[in-house]
């Protein structure tokens, strides 16, 4: 089971990533690009949560 509420950190090189892990907090994916903004990593991120959550449902 997915958290629903993605982490997020900002990498040496100051681009955003998205993360998110699992009730034991194991990591279950990452995002493969770095971001400029915050909007950009969001927006990806719940594309990829369309995609993905359906399957891990």
């Amino acid at each position: 089971m997915c958290d629903i509420n993605p982490m997020f950190h900002m990498d040496t090189d100051y681009m955003w990533r998205w993360f998110v892990t699992d009730v034991y907090g194991n990591l279950v994916c990452i995002s493969a690009n770095a971001f400029f903004s915050f909007e950009d990593v969001r927006l990806d991120y719940d594309n990829a949560r369309r995609a993905f959550m359906p399957l891990a449902a």
